[in-house]
């Protein structure tokens, strides 16, 4: 009776061992999945502080582009973790890290004809480099906080408003504004390029979807 008892206290014992460990590894992959989000949100809340100290300059409280080129457009939202997303990301990345190539000649956002003669916007204005490897003042992390707040996965684009009215940047005139908006890159760069060791993105041209 002794050993029948005892063997079924180990039976018992093991039987709870295992549902334990069950639960515990189907809660794994939702307590993994938790810790990524609020790693990602504290990311993009990192990025917007830092956004709103360094960026709005040029690029606009809202994202919407000054001198700079816009940033809060839909194609940029979306999952880093997506094969498109992943190719948005190094892209944000190396240009934040590295700069953007531009021409002294101009200032801001001039008039220019595509190679269609269609009408388009040019913003010839050079974009420093953020990472401290090359010359900047951003670490890594705060490069890639930065990448991810451009990226945030909202149709609505509502991680801008964390920015707005709280920017600490100056905010420019708005005559420096150009009169397009919702504008994309068209896929054949026009501006002056000089050698640079790696070589940094050209500034491109960028036009009304509907121009």
């Amino acid at each position: 009776m002794r050993n029948e008892r005892k063997y079924k206290i180990i039976t018992l014992l093991s039987l709870a061992l295992a549902l334990l460990l069950l639960g515990l590894g189907v809660r794994e992959p939702f307590r993994m999945a938790t810790a990524e989000y609020r790693q990602h949100e504290e990311y993009v809340l990192k990025g917007a502080q830092i956004y709103a100290e360094n960026c709005v300059q040029c690029h606009g409280p809202y994202g919407e582009g000054v001198v700079g080129m816009p940033l809060n457009r839909a194609e940029f939202r979306v999952d880093p973790a997506s094969p498109a997303g992943k190719e948005i990301y190094a892209y944000l990345f190396d240009t934040i890290a590295r700069g953007r190539e531009g021409n002294a000649a101009h200032y801001q956002w001039v008039r220019v004809k595509t190679p269609e003669g269609k009408d388009a916007w040019m913003s010839y204005t050079e974009m420093p480099a953020w990472l401290k490897e090359h010359g900047g003042p951003l670490d890594e992390e705060a490069v890639k906080a930065l990448t991810l707040f451009i990226m945030y996965d909202d149709p609505s684009g509502s991680q801008w408003y964390m920015v707005g009215d709280s920017s600490k940047a100056p905010i420019p005139a708005a005559d420096l504004t150009p009169d397009e908006t919702g504008v994309i890159p068209l896929p054949t760069p026009t501006c002056p390029r000089r050698s640079t060791s790696p070589p940094r993105p050209c500034c491109g041209i960028w036009r009304r979807p509907s121009a």
